[in-house]
């Protein structure tokens, strides 16, 4: 039985469409809005998407820009269905990958023809991604890669105290660091002096892997969070080592998409989400993050200011939510 995922925040809508769908034989998964539907597809991935555009928390557009995004989830056929009918609009979901567009009202035969057409023209099904195993080797064969060339460099263990700069945004990459222990952080700060924490990363991690690939300045700081011991090699050598070796390449070159694909749905996530919900969420993930490698609520690894800047608001805002909770 295929698996049809249904993203609709109107609840009659929702109810008669499923309602139509599994009178016609599909497996109907149905969410409110965008951000429970994408939640539902990583759970359970779909055979086809029937989705509309303007609904609160995600909308359409952003739901699809997550499922082209997504290694696992971007050959997902996606039918949109709205009440908008301008030819703007459809053009903007046919250039963001849309395969089809229904507009209200539309009726049950409309439907069901298209989601058919969809399916035929996909040979009547989709093959399961393999996608995530994929990810899941490559992060483990490029790290026992990588941990062979740190060895082989003979590069020694360094430490770091807490606020130290391991590279600025501006500088082009000289070296590629194997943190072994500890906490940091990836920032950025814009002309008024807004400060964004993009990226948290505990050891052990690769860290400038993707920076060092480019022959590009870093856009970013990174900061130790943590006191930190870390592992260093050139990046000619890492790269030299990498051209030697074609699975190795083609790991790191997926690896850099998973991080590009990871920072565009934290962009969206911090544009879509509500405030409260985004700092509510955002805090949990670093409490359990902080919890899983060891570290002990009491050590206060982060301070409402960062806590702020991971959330994407300000740090006033950050208090007054928690204070709430």
């Amino acid at each position: 039985m295929k698996k049809i995922l249904l993203i609709e925040d109107h609840q009659e809508i929702r109810e008669n469409t499923t309602e139509i769908l599994q009178l016609a034989g599909y497996q109907v998964n149905a969410a409110e809005n965008g951000k429970v539907g994408v939640e539902l597809a990583r759970q359970n991935s779909p055979d086809l998407v029937v989705c509309d555009i303007m609904m609160p928390v995600l909308d359409g557009y952003g739901v699809l820009h997550l499922f082209r995004k997504d290694e696992s989830l971007n050959q997902v056929p996606f039918i949109f269905m709205t009440a908008k009918s301008e030819r703007a609009d459809q053009r903007k979901a046919m250039e963001l990958g849309a395969d089809d567009y229904l507009t209200k009202p539309f009726t049950e035969s409309e439907l069901l023809a298209a989601i058919e057409a969809r399916f035929q023209k996909s040979g009547g099904s989709l093959k399961p991604s393999a996608a995530p195993k994929k990810l899941k080797d490559a992060h483990e064969q490029l790290y026992n890669f990588l941990t062979g060339v740190f060895k082989e460099e003979g590069s020694p263990l360094i430490k770091y105290p807490k606020k130290h700069f391991l590279y600025s945004e501006g500088q082009y990459p000289q070296s590629v660091f194997w943190l072994e222990k500890g906490i940091v952080k990836k920032y950025r700060t814009n002309s008024f002096g807004k400060t964004l924490i993009t990226k948290v990363s505990f050891g052990p991690d690769i860290i400038g892997l993707m920076e060092g690939l480019s022959q590009n300045p870093y856009q970013s700081f990174c900061e130790t969070s943590t006191a930190i011991e870390v592992r260093i090699v050139p990046r000619e050598k890492l790269i030299k080592a990498l051209s030697e070796n074609g699975v190795m390449l083609m790991s790191a070159l997926q690896l850099q998409s998973e991080e590009n694909n990871i920072l565009v749905e934290k962009m969206l996530h911090l544009a879509y989400t509500p405030m409260r919900e985004r700092v509510l969420f955002e805090t949990d993930l670093v409490a359990k993050q902080l919890a899983d490698h060891g570290y002990a609520e009491s050590e206060k690894i982060f301070n409402r200011e960062e806590l702020a800047q991971i959330a994407g608001t300000a740090t006033e805002s950050l208090i007054r939510v928690l204070h709430e909770k």
